[in-house]
């Protein structure tokens, strides 16, 4: 919260520069946190997906 006070404090006193860099920093950690609770989503669907298991020697061993 103290990012968006900082961020409107910056534009209101006119330091551009200074309001850029809090958005962008603001912005790369939203990202950041977004993509970490994507990336455990994914791995966790992994973990929890069940491996199908084929006997191939059945499939070997079988006679016509």
């Amino acid at each position: 919260m103290s990012d968006t006070k900082d961020l409107l404090n910056a534009i209101v006193s006119g330091n551009n520069v200074e309001a850029e860099r809090i958005f962008q920093d603001n912005m790369a950690s939203r990202v950041g946190d977004k993509l970490e609770m994507q990336r455990r989503e994914v791995s966790n669907s992994f973990v929890k997906s069940p491996v199908e298991y084929v006997d191939q020697e059945a499939d070997v061993n079988e006679t016509d």
